[in-house]
Parts: structure tokens; sequence; C-alpha cells
């Protein structure tokens, strides 16, 4: 897929202004996102004004993106976070480009899941903070809507088109998120009930969309034994061998972390080995030519191995006890009526 950046530059090329017209579109973007004063002030939102970029806004931002040697601007917001001056242009400019050039299917349903894990880690940061604007926690939360929406459509239309491989793999991704930011938030809440409303209402969303992916997976599952496809044995030996990269990598990487104490590694190795369990029960299956079932087994173990990872990224970013609190979470959980 084309990057974003390469995008900007092509038409930066291709665009020519006179500086004068670099100056005033610049005002205008530094109004919008810095809040610095232009000589012409643009129309307000009437959802939030720094945030939401509203028709000359956006015409603003893009001119400059093109025009102001900045196609760098695009890049650098990739990764920004909601405290960032550059979410604005993330969201709003980086995003629907990156939306408007997923052409494949596979790679659209990829796309959503990983705009919904990232909505979900962001709200977890501004729940978590005692400085996020309002505005802007209901921006996430509106959004985390549309992709978890948006991925869950995607995937079943894969299936619905015959890919069921691909539609099993990134629905076992959407899975492997939305359970692992349940714990995320449930405890984020925990720390900071002002935050338990927006909570709330994220975690109603994942719950529903959880209920359609479970649903997706049975109907994947069972075509898929009903008609072995013939390129699924060659899926399964990239599988076994993602699947025991990820095993090593996770592995390293607990090893390297120093932050953990020592019941937080147990935790973690007690994932670990079911992870390699499952790998185990599939190098099984395989072997026995069973691909389907090699391939749902490898497909789990990838599960627990994305989930583990993505708590250490949270535990590490919000500085929360993320791993030892999992041993309980899902008790908690199915006691309080926000899970």
């Amino acid at each position: 897929m084309t990057h974003p950046e390469n995008t900007f530059e092509y038409a930066r090329k291709r665009v020519a202004l006179s500086a004068s017209e670099k100056a005033y579109h610049k005002s205008l973007i530094e109004q919008a996102v810095f809040g610095r004063s232009p000589s012409k002030l643009p129309i307000r939102s009437p959802f939030f004004s720094h945030f939401v970029f509203h028709g000359v806004r956006l015409a603003a931002v893009v001119v400059l993106i093109l025009s102001v040697g900045s196609a760098g601007i695009a890049f650098a917001a990739t990764d920004a976070g909601p405290m960032s001056p550059l979410y604005a242009i993330k969201v709003h400019v980086n995003e629907p480009v990156a939306e408007a050039l997923a052409f494949a299917p596979e790679k659209k349903a990829k796309l959503e899941v990983g705009l919904a894990n990232k909505r979900l880690a962001e709200l977890a940061e501004v729940s978590a903070s005692n400085e996020a604007d309002p505005n802007v926690t209901a921006f996430i939360s509106s959004s985390l809507s549309v992709h978890l929406d948006s991925a869950e459509n995607s995937i079943a239309s894969l299936h619905e088109d015959g890919a069921s491989t691909e539609a099993l793999q990134t629905n076992a991704d959407l899975q492997s998120v939305l359970e692992t930011h349940k714990i995320i938030l449930s405890r984020v809440a925990d720390e900071h009930p002002e935050a338990s409303l927006v909570i709330e209402k994220a975690v109603a969303d994942v719950n529903e969309t959880l209920a359609g992916a479970d649903t997706i997976e049975d109907a994947i599952a069972n075509s898929l034994a009903d008609s072995e496809d013939q390129n699924l044995a060659e899926t399964v030996d990239n599988q076994e061998d993602e699947t025991k990269q990820s095993l090593e990598d996770i592995k390293d990487r607990v090893s390297e972390t120093e932050s953990l104490d020592d019941n937080d590694v147990d935790l973690i190795q007690a994932k670990v080995d079911e992870a390699a369990r499952l790998t185990i029960e599939a190098d099984e299956k395989a072997a026995m030519g069973s691909s389907t079932d090699a391939f749902i087994l490898y497909n789990e173990a990838d599960k627990k191995l994305l989930e583990t990872n993505t708590l250490l990224d949270a535990s590490e970013d919000l500085h929360l006890d993320l791993i030892s609190s999992t041993s309980t979470a899902t008790s908690s959980a199915t006691s309080t009526s926000m899970l």
C-alpha cells in the first residue's frame, strides 16, 4: 500500500503556490493545531474548536501538507497521541488517506482492526489522564464505534467473498484486541472512577462487537470444515512459522522488560505456555493432515500472544499493573454492570 507520506510528497511537487499563499495557509493551520491567531479567523466548529477541522480548516490542513514541504508533518503525526497537537492531522488526514488507499478487502479489514485498537488504547490514555480534553474523549469514543462496526463488516465481507482463512485470522486479531482492552479499561476505571461513564459506553460497544465476532468465527470454522481449502496446507505452514517466531519474540521481550516483578513474569509465562501448548496441538493436527484444525489452533495461539503483547504495551504506557490484574479480571468483570 502506498504510504501517505509518498502520496503527499507526490502532490506537493505538483502544486505551485506563491509565498504569500503559503504563508496564509500556514497561518490557518497554526490556528487549527496550535491555537495561534491567523490574520483571518476560521469558522469555529460546533464540535470542538481546535480539534475537528471544518470547511476551510480541513482544506488549510491539506493545502499546507501539500505545499509547505510538509509531507513530514503527516509522517510525524502517524503515531501522535490524543494529547499531541498533531493528533488532528493523524485522524483527519492520515487515517482517511490510508482508508482510501486500502483497496484490497483484506487490507481494509486489517486496517479497521488496527484503527479500533488505536482508539481503544487512546481511550484508556485519556481516561487515565487528568489533563484530557473531554471533547477529545468524545471524539475517540465516537470514532471507536465507527471503526468497530467497520471492522466487523469488513471481516464478514471477506468471509462472504470466499477469503475464509484471511477472515478467520483477522477476526482472531479483532477478538484478541477487544478482550485485552476490556481488561485494560476495567483497570483504568478502577483507578479513575470519574471516567466510568465513558469506559462503560466503550465496553458496551466492545461486547457487542465481540458477540458479532464470535458468530463470524463459528460461521468461518464451519465453512472451512465443510470444504477443505486447497491452499490451506500452505497457509498452515506459514502460520506455523509466524506463531513460533511470535513465541520467541515475546520471550525475548519479557526477559528485556525490567519493570516486571516475579508475579508478572509467572503470569506471562502461563500465557506463553498456553500458546506453546496450542502450537504443539496444531503441529500434531497438521502432521495428521487436518489443516483446518491446525489453522484454527495456530490462530488461538496467536491470540494468546497478541493479548500478552497488548497488555505489556499498556502496562508500560499507562504505568498500571495490568498484567497481575488479569488473574482476577475475568471473575471481577462478571460481577460488574460495566462488563
